[in-house]
């Protein structure tokens, strides 16, 4: 069976985390479940993994896997680490 974790760059999450401890919020566009593309304006409240997968909560509670975010502020991710 092939492997499908997929993971974001090593500098992209460390954008993250900054972003995390400065708690302000972000303009946060992602891919949803449906495959549309969605936008919030949040904090970031966490990141952690789970079962292999990495994940942001934001501070009303979304969970998002990082691979589905397609831009913070602006910024689109790089590829894995």
């Amino acid at each position: 069976m092939e492997d499908k974790i997929k993971s974001v760059s090593c500098g992209f999450y460390e954008e993250l985390e900054l972003l995390s401890m400065q708690h302000r919020s972000c303009e946060i566009s992602f891919e949803a479940a449906n495959g549309a593309r969605s936008e919030i304006r949040d904090r970031i409240a966490d990141l952690y993994t789970k079962e292999g997968i990495e994940y942001l909560r934001t501070g009303s509670g979304l969970e998002l896997p990082l691979t589905a975010i397609l831009e913070i502020n602006g910024r689109k991710p790089a590829g894995a680490c």
